[in-house]
């Protein structure tokens, strides 16, 4: 009976990951986890890897960096005692890039770098792709970011991409382009910024996936904040919010809004906005918004 429960609750749990409905996809995957601890022998060790990783997506979703460190931190021994390359890969991978948004490069680019490593000796091209990605914020961010590193991150980039899109992970894809749209933004080239943002919408558009429409608004927010042109930049956070279907969308397009109230002069509407977006961000361990936002936020301020 445990083992049809699992099963069915997993399934259950993935399918409301694929729709966004986080809340259900949470409680039904936490489900399965805990039915495992309890009946020991249900579901065997690769059933509950799997599980976890959908777990950790769901906290990614919600912007939690530290929750889906503590969740899956745990099983790596675990996991890497499997004998699975591909899955202990893809453990680190995900482990590694929370650590990276979470501020910690130190463990996290390491973390990416094995698990790219593991990857190219098992012919692994997904993970390879979801790596070179998560590179790419973690170098763009935390290394130093001159036009030289801006060529060689681009790459990483335009390989995730192209990998994203052989595998048809439109997840993978949109992060590739949105971290090259941030890059360029840092960078100010804002022409590239904005090229990369505006081939989200297309992608959205193309792929029906309201997802990278507003990972594109909220870059356009950013960009367009930074870069004095305030208004558009109120009006892309206010677009990218509204249609935001998980916590880490909503909370950085409406950061991207909050600076363009304020360095717009609207410290009153602005500000308040970029405290509870900063407020949630901190807590839960998505640094980079922060690292990017918050001098400009202060510039507004003084």
């Amino acid at each position: 009976r445990a083992e049809k429960a699992v099963l069915y609750m997993a399934q259950a749990g993935e399918k409301s990951l694929r729709v966004y409905s986080l809340d259900e996809a949470e409680l039904r995957l936490r489900q399965v986890v805990e039915l495992i601890e309890k009946v020991p022998g249900c579901a065997d060790d690769v059933f509950l890897t799997d599980v976890l990783l959908n777990l950790g997506r769901v906290q990614y979703f919600r912007a939690d960096m530290y929750g889906l460190i503590e969740l899956l931190e745990p099983h790596l021994q675990k996991v890497e005692a499997l004998g699975d390359p591909k899955r202990f890969s893809r453990f680190l991978f995900e482990i590694g890039y929370a650590h990276v948004f979470s501020a910690n490069p130190e463990t996290g680019i390491p973390m990416l770098e094995q698990a790219q490593s593991i990857a190219e000796e098992n012919d692994d091209e997904h993970t390879i792709g979801l790596v070179k990605m998560g590179l790419s914020w973690g170098y763009s961010t935390w290394r130093q970011n001159n036009a030289d590193a801006r060529r060689k991150i681009d790459a990483l980039c335009e390989e995730a991409e192209r990998i994203g899109r052989k595998f048809d992970d439109m997840w993978l894809v949109s992060k590739a382009i949105v971290s090259r749209s941030v890059l360029h933004s840092i960078g100010g080239n804002v022409g590239e910024s904005n090229r990369h943002a505006l081939r989200l919408l297309e992608l959205s558009r193309k792929t029906g996936d309201p997802r990278a429409k507003s990972m594109g608004l909220w870059a356009m927010a950013i960009f367009d904040s930074i870069n004095f042109s305030h208004e558009a930049g109120i009006e892309a956070g206010s677009d990218g919010a509204q249609l935001a279907l998980c916590v880490v969308d909503h909370t950085i397009s409406e950061l991207g809004k909050s600076v363009g109230l304020i360095m717009s002069g609207n410290v009153d509407e602005g500000l308040p906005l970029a405290e509870a977006s900063f407020s949630l961000l901190y807590q839960r361990g998505l640094m980079l918004p922060i690292a990017t936002t918050g001098p400009f936020i202060g510039v507004g301020l003084v």
